[in-house]
């Protein structure tokens, strides 16, 4: 069985006050269905960014939130000074952490887990980046950051990379890639999906070297709002509208009513 390291995020924009923050309320049900399933095991670890305002807030306001973080077998939680925009927190993702397991996997904390994670690492193979299309190339979502006449010359036979999950089987690799978005990051941009344009520039930069690989990524095993759900759907994305978190807040208490249900 391939170990795992699990990487997240969580801040609260420097401009927002952070009982407004309805990402820390998702957090709460991530972190708290992980544990519930047993996502990871002993060996695995969960590392998680988070500005000290977000943390402090959590911790005195949420009575389980320490008991929680007690149940997680290798916890590495990392401070970092509040970002001032969405974009700078979302970069935070890409700040190469030390890790020891086989494998790093991010994930956004919208994404709900509904099995352990090894249902999906253990496919995977040494030396590789595995990404999950989710739209093409033609899309601005993915090609914000191209220059124009790439962006022509893009069709959808290209496909779009989500930044949202993505898993990287060498530490090498991983630390080469993480500095290079961190290089391209252009900080005063305003694009939609914030850092996903530039891991598609990266993405692209890399794809001929064979490292990327599109086949364990894929519907069934991760459902996009609900497209191609099956009894071996292991991550279901909540996705839609970028750091709306009452979005998104919304769709987990859907789902977690399903689930009491059984429909789910």
């Amino acid at each position: 069985m391939k170990t795992i390291c699990v990487s997240c995020i969580l801040y609260t924009v420097s401009t927002i006050h952070v009982e407004n923050n309805r990402y820390i309320e998702i957090f709460i049900l991530w972190l708290s269905k992980l544990i519930k399933i047993r996502a990871l095991s002993p060996n695995d670890s969960l590392h998680i960014t988070i500005d000290n305002t977000t943390f402090e807030y959590c911790k005195k306001n949420y009575a389980c939130f320490n008991h929680l973080l007690r149940f997680i077998p290798n916890l590495h939680i990392h401070i970092e000074e509040q970002p001032s925009t969405i974009l700078e927190g979302m970069m935070w993702k890409f700040i190469p952490r030390s890790y020891t397991q086989d494998v790093f996997l991010y994930l956004d904390i919208d994404i709900y887990v509904l099995k352990p994670l090894h249902c999906i690492t253990d496919q995977m193979e040494d030396n590789k980046i595995y990404v999950m299309q989710e739209g093409n190339l033609t899309e601005s979502n993915y090609n914000a950051a191209f220059s124009e006449e790439m962006r022509s010359k893009f069709t959808a036979y290209d496909p779009g990379f989500s930044s949202g999950k993505f898993a990287i089987t060498s530490i090498t690799i991983r630390n080469i890639i993480f500095e290079e978005i961190r290089k391209i990051c252009d900080y005063s941009s305003n694009y939609y999906c914030l850092d996903q344009t530039f891991f598609n520039c990266i993405m692209y930069a890399i794809r001929s070297g064979g490292y990327l690989d599109m086949n364990i990524l894929k519907m069934p095993l991760i459902s996009y709002n609900g497209q191609e759900y099956s009894n071996n759907t292991v991550l279901y994305d909540c996705a839609g509208d970028p750091a709306n978190g009452k979005m998104h807040i919304m769709k987990f208490i859907d789902l977690i009513g399903l689930e009491s249900i059984g429909i789910l």
